[in-house]
C-alpha cells in the first residue's frame, strides 16, 4: 500500500482529490452499514469467530443479547440515560464530575487535534 501512495503523490494532486473522493464514499457508506445494522435483531444467528481457535461459527439471539448486543431496545436506552459514575482514585474516592469524565474522552476521540 506504501507503493501506492507513493504512485498516487507522484500522479499528482489530481489523483490525490479522487481517491480521497472514494475513500470519503466508502467512509459514508461503512456509517450507513453499521447504523442499519443496528436496527437489525434477526433470530437466526450471525457470524462470529472464536478468540480461542479461531473457528467461525453462530452466536443465538439469546447469547447476542447476553453479550451486550440488544439492538434498539427501550430498556437499554433507559439505563444508558442517567451517568453512572463509578468511585475513583484520582477523584479522591470520590464520583468523579462531568468535567473529568469529559476530559478523558475528548482528547481519546480528538487525537492529535486535542492540542
Amino acid at each position: 500500500t506504501l507503493v501506492l501512495f507513493l504512485v498516487i503523490a507522484f500522479a499528482g494532486m489530481d489523483w490525490v482529490t479522487r481517491v480521497q473522493k472514494a475513500l470519503l464514499v466508502l467512509l459514508i457508506l461503512a456509517q450507513i452499514d453499521m447504523f442499519s445494522g443496528s436496527f437489525i435483531d434477526i433470530p437466526w444467528g450471525s457470524g462470529y469467530v472464536n478468540i480461542d481457535n479461531g473457528t467461525f461459527g453462530h452466536i443465538s439471539q439469546s447469547m447476542r443479547h447476553a453479550n451486550g448486543f440488544t439492538g434498539w431496545s427501550a430498556d437499554t436506552a433507559n439505563t444508558n440515560l442517567n451517568p453512572q459514575y463509578v468511585n475513583s482514585p484520582m477523584s479522591g474516592g470520590n464520583k468523579p464530575d462531568f468535567a473529568e469524565v469529559f476530559g478523558v474522552f475528548f482528547t481519546a476521540v480528538t487525537g492529535i487535534v486535542a492540542g
